[in-house]
């Protein structure tokens, strides 16, 4: 940013402040600031520490319990969170939420209270390495249910995969939200967008361990060659995606990957175009239902690789 000098007096010279930045750390008027002389640069520091952002929350009841009132401020950056609660059950709610918030735990707590805050001494610096792992780990999480489904086993614990999403999801938001990845090659809407999209992906998944795994449980749960492969092309698409998104990270330019993304065109017509998906059982029908539906998230996240 540029900033005006302006002449007070016959001999003095002033710059203003940046107003965010300077609200940020809570200067006021009257206190000293730090100028460090560094050639032909000059650096201004703060002395204190930016104000924590914090909020309270009261829980009426465990009934009325809902973890994105946790979720949702752990998104938009607060960093101590106060929750209130006459129901001394709802601990063991927030105990379970709680487990999705990297870097944050109960640092105090009562029979009707508890506070969640930022204890993570590296969060924001792992951005890049949290996204690729979010792009890998639904990768793995389908290479991994087809595996099960060809050997016949049981597909329940796959959940875990998605549990572990999610946790790399809100934190990838949350950076997003406190303006933290500005380093990244893509601006942070196509990068909020790429993460809403990749954990959809992985609730399609989620969505069909579950039906599945019902399945199991009724001694049931064969599914067509046709669902297979149509699985098998959702893991082809969403390897390509990993693969382009990790060459541009690695500083690659875009146009060069287009071979990749006609490939990843390519394998989504022949999915689009056929209709034998929708003439199997209705186990059959409700899986390819999702993986469908896994196609056009992995289509959407095509266009912000593009941005």
């Amino acid at each position: 940013m540029k900033r005006k000098v302006v002449q007070v007096g016959p001999t003095t010279l002033m710059v203003s402040l940046p107003q965010k930045w300077a609200q940020l750390y809570g200067i006021q008027k009257g206190q000293e600031i730090d100028v460090i002389e560094e050639g032909n640069t000059l650096l201004l520091g703060a002395s204190i520490q930016p104000k924590l952002k914090e909020i309270t929350i009261t829980i009426p009841s465990k009934e009325e319990y809902l973890g994105r009132l946790i979720t949702a401020p752990y998104i938009k950056g607060y960093s101590m969170i106060h929750l209130k609660y006459k129901d001394s059950s709802v601990y063991s709610k927030i105990l379970e939420t709680i487990k999705l918030l990297i870097g944050f735990e109960i640092v105090e707590s009562t029979l009707q209270s508890c506070t969640l805050s930022n204890i993570s001494t590296t969060p924001e610096e792992k951005f890049d390495v949290l996204l690729r792992r979010l792009f890998a780990n639904n990768v793995m999480f389908a290479k991994d249910l087809l595996s099960r489904i060809e050997k016949n086993e049981d597909v329940q614990d796959l959940m875990e995969y998605e549990r572990n999403i999610n946790r790399i999801h809100l934190f990838c938001r949350r950076v997003l939200q406190t303006n933290k990845a500005s380093s990244m090659v893509y601006t942070p809407l196509s990068l909020y967008m790429i993460v809403l999209h990749l954990e959809e992906c992985a609730d399609c998944l989620k969505h069909i361990v579950t039906v599945l795994g019902n399945q199991q449980a009724a001694g049931q749960g064969k599914l067509q060659a046709s669902t297979k492969e149509l699985l098998l092309d959702c893991i082809r698409l969403q390897e390509i995606l990993f693969r382009v998104f990790g060459k541009i990270l690695n500083g690659e330019n875009i146009t060069g990957q287009l071979s990749l993304i006609h490939e990843h065109k390519k394998v989504r017509d022949k999915v689009m175009n056929n209709l034998q998906y929708y003439r199997g059982s209705a186990l059959n029908s409700a899986i390819c239902g999702r993986l469908l539906g896994l196609v056009d998230l992995s289509f959407h996240i095509t266009e912000e690789l593009f941005d």
